[in-house]
This record gives structure tokens, C-alpha cells and sequence, in this order.
């Protein structure tokens, strides 16, 4: 027995035909004993052929290993001629068959230029099956619904693609069994990863609709509402006032989150806040709310000027900044009862619908176009809900050169006032600008301090933004 020193392929596919165990060897010090050789051919400087012999070793490394099962079945195709080519090269040709739920593969071979074979069958995983089809199907169907829901988190979810995205590329290219284990693993993540985002979207799903917020506004004997005539040829709303038309005067005391109060009427004119309703009324052919947004605060800014008069002193007297000054304004408006705007009609009383977004009973006026007031007409009924708010808001605002939006969801079905503000809390990017949100349909919520079940910032998109301070 003397030591090999030719080449042998390592580690050695072994099998015991005792147990029927497939594994693979390591062996160091390779010898063999009574060798035999065959099929010696000759290329370049290398011999190359079969060697049979009993083979001796020490083991370096045991390698436990799914080793390939091969289902041989003896092909009696060869190549033409007498003699049998000595040495055959395998070709990119191969042929697929099915025997129940196994698939098979051979491949052609080739020796020299014109001899060519088939060669033997053997097991092989994969191919098109019902069973694989549906797999394959499952799993494009959750990993659509992933990647749609991954994009809703913008460059965050980006990114989260991209990484499954090579995960899967290298899972596929490697053919070797941590490239399998890894391809298994990667599905298994992206399953969870589904479930967690079904979950959480049945959750805000379930949490939809307007914000559980603070107690709702006590009532407040100071505040009172009043009609005061106004004679030929005051002027109101940036013109005179007709013969015969009157004041809707509001008198309103309410404090803001430092315990400031203020106290004062806002006013509009009773033509003003008529011509405003058939204006409303006539809105048609407008593509959705951002247009209908902007129609009517283009329309109103110019007819509150006995709301504007209101603010205006408070300023003055109390030497608001700019911070404590929207702190009075949305202060205001969350001091307002809470009323229902709907563009069918109102539920009855008792139903299921019959609380405002603190729980208190609330008015509610229905058939109105678009489901929203005018901020003229919010002032003359001072009844509106979280968009009616918003716009009134938005006018005011503007009208003070503050960079101010309009934010709404369709998940949740409510709208919030955004400005440009350097406050902490929640907050969403307008390009370079960032909008602290603020709660305007209930006391007590300051500018970033959203109710946890609408504080989900994917679900919210921008309305309407000014387009300029000054």
C-alpha cells in the first residue's frame, strides 16, 4: 500500500450501503491499496481516467450533508460509432421528466466535435407542481401587500425593500446549503413581517374615525350670541353694510393652556354670512376637498374683518408673540362646542352616532355641499367639525402670514392644522418645511399633542398649504 498522489475531488460523497446513510469525508494521508486503473486518456500533460482501490485515511472533518439521492436509470442512448468516446464533456443541453411527485434531469454530453450522448437521470428538487404553484403564489401575494405597505413608510420602507430585495437575489444564486437555509429563513421573516403589518393596520383600522379626545367644553354663562343692527353705510366685511341688515355678534370668553383668558365679540355681517351660503351652495365641478378648500378661503379672507378686529386688540393688549398668538387663536377655536357638518343628513338623536369627539351630544346639520362650512359661515352659526375648524383656521392664519397647511386622513376621517412653527411634537414634512400639528376640535391639546390613535403620521397627507409668509 503506498500514498496516493493524484488529485481527489474533497470532501468524499460516502455511502454506507449497511445503513443506507449518505455523508461526506475529509481524509488526510490519502492511500490506496491494490489500485486499478481504466479509461486512461490523455490531455496535454495530464492523464486522466478511473482508479479503483481501497482507500485509506485518517478523518480530518466529519461533514453531516443532505446529500443528492440519485434515482440512476441506465440510458441506453450513446453516441454513434463502434467505440465508445473516451472522454465526454457535459453540454448546457439537459431534458426534465416527471415520475409522481419527483422530478428528474439528465444532461447531454459531448466528446470531440461530432459525438454526442445522453447522460443518466437523476433527482433533482423544484419545478412547476400544483403544490409548488400555490407556494409560489402565497408568497407573492403576501410580499406584495408587504412591499406596499413598506412604501407607505417612505424612505424607511425604501430601504426595508431594497434589503429583501438582495436577501432574495442571493438566496437564489447560491446553490449550496446555507444559501437554501438562508432562502427558507428569509420567507419566514418575510411571513412575520406581514402578519405585524396586517396587525397593525387592522388596529388604526379599528381606531378610524375622529380622535378620542378631553372632556368637552363646560358651558360658559359669559359667552352668549346676539343680532345688532347696523346703520346704512357702516362698513363690514370690506364693504357697507345695506339698509336693513344687522350684526351676527358672538360674545366669547375662554383661556388658552397657560390659564391666559381673553374675552371679546367676533362678528360678521348677516348679508356677508347669506352671500357666503349661496356661494357654498353653488360650488360644483371641484375635484375634491383641497379645491373646495381654496376656493373658500380665497373667497373669505376678505369678509371677517369683524373676526380679525377681535385678535387683533387681544395682541396688542396682551403683547403676544407669534407663538403665544396661534397658542390664542387655536385656543379659540377648540373653546367652540363641537357640531356635526355632513353633506347628507343628520342622524336621529339616540342613534349610533350621537356624541362629538369628546362624547358630548352635539348639534349637527346635514345636506350641507362638500360636508364643510365656509369660515364666514362657521362664524355666523359658530357650529363645525375638524375640517370646518381647520379651514377657519387656515384663513386666519394666512391672513396673519403664518405658513400654515391643512393635513387630512382617510383612515382616520379627521383633519388637523398644521404651521410652521418651532415647537416640539408630532410634526410632518412640507419640503424643507416642517408643520407641528395641533388638535383643533377639543380643549386642552397643544401644538404636537396628538390622541395616540390618530398619532400615525403615514396615514396623514397634506390639503392645502399657503404659499407664502408675508
Amino acid at each position: 500500500m503506498r500514498s496516493f498522489r493524484g488529485t481527489v475531488s474533497q470532501p468524499l460523497n460516502c455511502y454506507d450501503a449497511q445503513s443506507g446513510a449518505y455523508f461526506q469525508l475529509q481524509l488526510e494521508e490519502l492511500r490506496i491499496a491494490g489500485p486499478e486503473l481504466s479509461k486512461i486518456t490523455r490531455e496535454g500533460t495530464e492523464h486522466l481516467g478511473t482508479i479503483t482501490g481501497t482507500l485509506y485515511g485518517y478523518i480530518s472533518r466529519w461533514v453531516p450533508a443532505r446529500v443528492r439521492t440519485e434515482h440512476f436509470r441506465e440510458d441506453t442512448v450513446s453516441a454513434a460509432g463502434k467505440a465508445e468516446p473516451l472522454s465526454w464533456a457535459r453540454t448546457d443541453a439537459h431534458e426534465f421528466k416527471r415520475t409522481g411527485s419527483q422530478r428528474f434531469r439528465r444532461d447531454r454530453y459531448v466528446s470531440g466535435a461530432t459525438a454526442y450522448r445522453w447522460g443518466n437521470w437523476y433527482a433533482v428538487d423544484g419545478g412547476w407542481s400544483f403544490s409548488g404553484m400555490l407556494q409560489f403564489l402565497w408568497v407573492l401575494l403576501f410580499g406584495g401587500l408587504l412591499v406596499g405597505f413598506l412604501i407607505r413608510l417612505s424612505w424607511v420602507g425604501l430601504l426595508l425593500v431594497g434589503f429583501f430585495l438582495v436577501v432574495f437575489l442571493v438566496s437564489r444564486i447560491s446553490r449550496l446549503g446555507v444559501g437554501r437555509a438562508f432562502f427558507s429563513v428569509f420567507f419566514g421573516l418575510l411571513f412575520l413581517i406581514y402578519l405585524l403589518a396586517v396587525s397593525v393596520s387592522l388596529f388604526r383600522s379599528a381606531s378610524a374615525g375622529h380622535p378620542v379626545v378631553r372632556q368637552a367644553p363646560a358651558p360658559d354663562d359669559r359667552d352668549y350670541t346676539h343680532t345688532q343692527p347696523v346703520t346704512a353705510g357702516a362698513r363690514g366685511a370690506g364693504h357697507p353694510a345695506e339698509k336693513g341688515d344687522e350684526w351676527v355678534v358672538h360674545h366669547r370668553a375662554w383661556s388658552d393652556l397657560d390659564g391666559n383668558n381673553y374675552e371679546g365679540d367676533v362678528r360678521v355681517l348677516r348679508s356677508v354670512y347669506e352671500q357666503a351660503g349661496a356661494e357654498h351652495r353653488r360650488l360644483a365641478g371641484l375635484s375634491g376637498l383641497p379645491e373646495v378648500y381654496r376656493s373658500m378661503a380665497l373667497s373669505d379672507e376678505g369678509r371677517l374683518d369683524g373676526v380679525y378686529a377681535l385678535f387683533d386688540s387681544l395682541q396688542l393688549v396682551n403683547h403676544l408673540d407669534s407663538t403665544r398668538f396661534a397658542g390664542m387663536l387655536v385656543s379659540f377655536v377648540q373653546d367652540i362646542p363641537y357640531s356635526s357638518v355632513t353633506d347628507g343628513s343628520c342622524p336621529e338623536r339616540g342613534g349610533s352616532v350621537s356624541s362629538g369627539p369628546a362624547g358630548e351630544p352635539y348639534n349637527c346639520i346635514g345636506q350641507v355641499p362638500y360636508g364643510v362650512q365656509s369660515p364666514v359661515e362657521f362664524m355666523g352659526n359658530f357650529q363645525g367639525d375638524c375640517d370646518t375648524r381647520t379651514l377657519f383656521l387656515f384663513t386666519l392664519f394666512d391672513h396673519y402670514h403664518y405658513r400654515v397647511a391643512i393635513l387630512g386622513s382617510e383612515s382616520f376621517r379627521h383633519s388637523l392644522l398644521g404651521l410652521e412653527l418651532p415647537l416640539p411634537g408630532s410634526a410632518k414634512m412640507a419640503g424643507n418645511e416642517r408643520y407641528v400639528l395641533w388638535e383643533t376640535t377639543s380643549r386642552g391639546f397643544r401644538a404636537g399633542q396628538l390622541s395616540p390613535e390618530i398619532d400615525h403620521l403615514d396615514y396623514w397627507d397634506f390639503n392645502l398649504v399657503n404659499t407664502t409668509s408675508s
